[in-house]
This record gives C-alpha cells, structure tokens and sequence, in this order.
C-alpha cells in the first residue's frame, strides 16, 4: 500500500463510504455542515488542491508534504460525498495526475494510464482487503507489500522491440513525449533482446536514488544552479528539461512493470 501522494484514478460517488472530514484542529463530522458552508469550503479546497497539483506536477516544487496534500484531498471528497449535488466533472477528485505541458509534444497513450489510491490508515487497508473477499468469496488472495520508489511515472512504448517513444502519464489520457530524455536513462533498453511482442509497454517509475540526487545537486551547486528539494522533485525536473543534459539522467533508474497491447496477455517476462 502507497504513503505517498499519487496521481489518483477518478472514483464513483458511492465509493466512499465514510464523510468525515479530517481537519488541522481535529475532526468534524459533516453532518452538522450546511449547504451553504459545504459549497464555500468546496470552492476553497478545490483551488487549493488545483494550486499544488500545478506546483507538484508541472513546475516539480511541491510547497506542502504529502500528508497534507492528501488531507486536503480527502476533506474535499467527504464534502462532495455528503453534498453529491456539488460534485462536479471538473473537480480535481474526478481527473488523474496533471495536464501535459505546452513546450512538449503530446503522446495519447494506447490505453489510460491510471494509478492507485493511498492510505494512511491500517483500518482502510482492511477494509479494503474486506470488500475484495467479499466480492470473491472462493478465491484465495494473496497480498504483497513492498516499498514504494517516489518517482515519475513513465510509459516507454516499444515496436518490434526497439524503443519508439517515453511519455509521462499527464491527464491519464495524454502525456508529454519525453523520448530524447529518457533515451539518456541507462536502464532503459533502447533494444529488446529475445522475441518481443510487436508492439510493448513498459510502465513504471523513473527515479533517482539518494547517491545520484546528492551527485546532481553538487554538480548544480557548482554551476551556480538552485538546488533540488528531493530526489522526487529532481527526477520530475531532470525529465522535464527541453534542453537534454545527460549529467542530469545518468544516475537514473527505473522500475518496471510491463503488459503488451493485448490486455489479456500478462507479460512476465523483463527484456532488457
């Protein structure tokens, strides 16, 4: 389960089930909100979270930590839980991830590019490991927990084995191609060995680890350059950048989890 913030998948109104709203000075129930506050407080957390989505995702300077991102996030989906009438499409619970930026070309990816939802909370993970049994009460299911690289989401399209384009997630729908830069990115194959399918996917993260974000900061430093915040917002910022520098990619990695244009065909295989 993820303690990060992620780029979340847009979910139906009955979905959550809980509207408790977890505030700085405590917890509140909504029931006692009327209409009125309930849609003040709406507009507020909606530009809000709009303002550090656009610092988190496009400009790669996040000014609050994830916790709190996510607090605020989840205060806005208990209010559009308990006031449906006051959800709307363009809200930020009902988008994935950030709109590509204008200074890149924009890739449309073959299939949404979604992501998972995060918690906090032990009891959530169980009642979400609840509702699956329930759904499959013959199955048994297994559970896996592992870390999770704080990184950027990429897709890296391959025809005939070799590499045809990187782009990151954007909207879900549409992202920006950031081919020339991840071409500079060592772990990544820019031909597949053995029999590839025709046409592959590989999603995953690009990341830096803390050896090579502090090796990037130095250079930066010496090049009289601002340094990053993190090894997240170095990542963001290194793929971003119009102006391909391979100091900045080389220490990069990635972590790969792969599928073919067939959705029913689970690829298990790494090619590299």
């Amino acid at each position: 389960m993820q303690t990060k913030r992620v780029q979340r998948t847009a979910r139906p109104i009955f979905y959550y089930a809980r509207a408790i709203a977890e505030l700085s000075h405590g917890r509140i129930v909504l029931n006692s909100m009327d209409r009125i506050e309930a849609e003040k407080n709406v507009a507020q957390l909606r530009e809000e979270i709009r303002k550090h989505d656009r610092l988190y995702y496009q400009d790669a300077a996040p000014i609050i930590s994830d916790r709190e991102y996510d607090r605020l996030y989840k205060e806005l989906v208990d209010l559009e839980t308990q006031f449906p009438d006051l959800l709307t499409p363009d809200s930020p619970t009902q988008r994935v991830g950030g709109k590509p930026l204008k200074a890149f070309a924009q890739i449309q990816h073959r299939a949404p590019m979604l992501s998972l939802d995060n918690t906090y909370s032990e009891e959530e993970v169980a009642n979400f490991y609840k509702r699956i049994t329930r759904l499959l009460p013959d199955e048994k299911i297994p559970v896996v927990i592992e870390p999770k690289v704080d990184g950027v989401a990429v897709s890296v399209m391959y025809e005939k084995g070799r590499l045809k384009y990187a782009a990151t997630r954007g909207d879900g729908l549409v992202g920006d191609d950031i081919t020339q830069n991840v071409k500079t990115i060592r772990s990544v194959s820019h031909q597949l060995r053995g029999d590839a399918p025709n046409i592959f996917e590989v999603r995953g993260e690009a990341y830096l680890d803390k050896a090579g974000f502090e090796k990037l900061n130095r250079e930066r430093k010496a090049a009289g350059l601002p340094l990053f915040a993190n090894p997240r917002n170095a990542a963001a910022g290194s793929l971003k950048q119009r102006r391909r520098r391979r100091s900045s990619l080389e220490n990069f990695s990635t972590v790969q989890e792969t599928r073919s244009a067939n959705p029913r065909r689970l690829v298990a295989r790494r090619f590299d």
